[in-house]
């Protein structure tokens, strides 16, 4: 795993050299634990053929690791001020597309082409919008197993 977007000094380093803060209004906490982005990764259950909608890649800690275990990663990203940030941390991984847009709103058929079913969904996600984003997810197409991970804060 990458240990540079797991360490908190570095993602301090990487936030300030943007000008960049959590916006608390949309919960924003970015992942600096190694131990939850395993947890993350090993309930993905991903093989190299899977191809991965992650929702809300922040600064590209999980989506580094989803794009050296899957074929494809397809991440949306709300705030558009993290774009340069993923720019930078995603450089030359040629298996991930950065989309900025809300995924509740998202063309989801254009992003994920095929059957939805055939795409694994990987999110990070305030409380606030997670019931919002799986009731949109379980009416694009039920899936024939679903996995809710949520790790919470102590």
């Amino acid at each position: 795993m990458n240990a540079g977007l797991t360490a908190p000094s570095r993602v301090k380093a990487l936030l300030a050299r943007h000008g960049l803060r959590p916006d608390r209004r949309r919960g924003q906490h970015f992942l600096v634990d190694a131990n939850v982005l395993a947890k993350i990764l090993a309930a993905a259950e991903l093989r190299k053929e899977d191809r991965v909608l992650e929702i809300g890649p922040g600064l590209g800690t999980v989506t580094r690791e989803l794009a050296a275990l899957a074929e494809r990663v397809v991440a949306v990203e709300v705030d558009r001020r993290l774009l340069p940030v993923l720019e930078e941390t995603l450089s030359g991984l040629d298996n991930v597309t950065v989309v900025a847009g809300d995924a509740l709103r998202v063309d989801l058929d254009a992003l994920c082409p095929g059957d939805p079913g055939s795409w694994k969904v990987v999110a990070n996600l305030p409380y606030y919008l997670t019931g919002p984003l799986v009731a949109r997810l379980l009416r694009r197409r039920p899936p024939s197993r679903f996995d809710l991970w949520e790790a919470t804060r102590p």
